[in-house]
């Protein structure tokens, strides 16, 4: 685990975040207020953010890991591939079982799904460019 493993795990924990952010503060707030009666007051989610964080954090350390562990050093696609195996492999089962057990709508299930892939797919993305050999 060297620079570039810890620079890949920072990178990915602020584009998560980031992503995180879009999805979850612009793109679903009418949504999380229309269903309000289902979530935490905000003032408890905001006091719990830190898990949520944390999580974020080992998360984005083992994405690395695991791309680490199976690097082929074959470029964007095997980023990309990454990404989509890995995107896949969480968000689908996810979004299933959010929606299966909890009373929220179809459009917040696709819209994690959808956030879960795009986060996955950029991750790969950027990862397999900071893993890229340097150019002699």
């Amino acid at each position: 685990m060297r620079g570039r493993f810890w620079l890949a795990v920072v990178v990915v924990f602020v584009l998560f975040m980031i992503v995180d952010m879009i999805v979850h503060v612009g793109i679903l707030s009418g949504a999380y207020e229309a269903t309000k009666e289902i979530w935490r007051a905000e003032e408890e989610m905001n006091s719990m953010m830190w898990m949520m964080w944390l999580g974020t954090l080992v998360y984005s350390f083992f994405f690395v890991v695991v791309f680490g562990k199976g690097y082929e050093g074959k470029g964007t696609g095997e980023g990309l591939r990454y990404g989509v195996f890995i995107g896949l492999m969480f968000s689908v089962p996810m979004a299933l079982g959010s929606y299966g057990s909890f009373p929220i709508t179809a459009g917040i299930a696709w819209s994690w799904f959808l956030g879960g892939m795009v986060e996955n797919i950029l991750g790969g993305l950027l990862v397999a460019a900071i893993y890229r050999p340097a150019r002699a």
